[in-house]
């Protein structure tokens, strides 16, 4: 959300809402989101992140394709797939009846809508595996931190085929 000050967002459903009113400007901040995120990924051959260029494509669905045409969707989508040409793979966290949403002021605090972004999540992933053959990507269903981060390690190791005692160089987006 580095980019919400600059442009004045103050939650997310403000922000669709402004992508509603001004659908040009939702397809530009799209676009300025995916090229941040490369920006700060530049450089790092190992990394780790929290948000990938499959959470740009999945918000840019929800968010800019029903006031996108068909060829700036697909124009997103490529712009998607070559960001996510240095991911090695990705693991997903979706809702699931654990999960108690956080009222922070920023997320949309409605179960329907979570869920609502889990099948357009699926989508995204579904089209980029598509695009990109060798792309690798698993799901986790647990929500409580300390299971997922112990079965995040377990992805990471089996996806990276690393030794759980190297060392690696990562950062971490969000």
């Amino acid at each position: 959300k580095p980019l919400w000050d600059k442009h004045h967002i103050l939650s997310h459903q403000h922000l669709i809402q402004k992508t509603l009113q001004t659908p040009k400007w939702g397809v530009d901040f799209q676009y300025e989101v995916l090229a941040y995120r490369n920006q700060v990924l530049d450089g790092h051959e190992e990394f780790v992140t929290d948000r990938s260029p499959l959470d740009n494509l999945a918000y840019f669905l929800m968010q800019n394709s029903s006031g996108a045409t068909e060829k700036e969707t697909e124009d997103y989508i490529k712009a998607c797939k070559q960001a996510f040409s240095k991911f090695t793979g990705f693991i997903a966290i979706p809702y699931t009846d654990q999960v108690v949403l956080e009222d922070d002021g920023k997320r949309i605090n409605n179960k329907y809508y979570q869920l609502y972004s889990n099948s357009v999540f699926n989508l995204s992933a579904s089209i980029l595996k598509k695009e990109i053959s060798t792309l690798r990507g698993d799901s986790l269903s647990m929500w409580k931190w300390e299971d997922r981060v112990l079965a995040t390690n377990k992805l990471l190791n089996h996806i990276l085929q690393i030794n759980p005692n190297e060392e690696t160089n990562s950062t971490s987006n969000s």
